[in-house]
């Protein structure tokens, strides 16, 4: 699903350290573009297992993620992002 959001690519922010990122999606897989320029590709069992988690907590802190992802603070910003775009779209 947010291969979709993504296909032209979005800057968004971490929430905690306000770091600027890119995401987009190319070929079905969603990459990060951090503000060092580098490239980050999101595996889909990286994604998946977030998901699962995020499902039995809800957390909206990086750390409750530590132990199935690396790239917490991006996927978090871009759900929020998807959220945002979703709640707008439902008025």
């Amino acid at each position: 699903m947010m291969t979709a959001y993504f296909v032209t690519p979005v800057e968004l922010f971490t929430a905690a350290r306000k770091k600027s990122f890119s995401i987009y999606s190319e070929n079905s897989r969603l990459f990060i573009l951090n503000s060092k320029g580098n490239q980050r590709p999101l595996r889909q069992t990286e994604l998946e297992e977030f998901h699962n988690l995020f499902k039995k907590t809800g957390g909206i802190m990086p750390v409750t993620y530590r132990d199935v992802t690396f790239n917490s603070s991006y996927i978090l910003a871009a759900i929020e992002h998807i959220n945002f775009k979703e709640a707008i779209h439902a008025k």
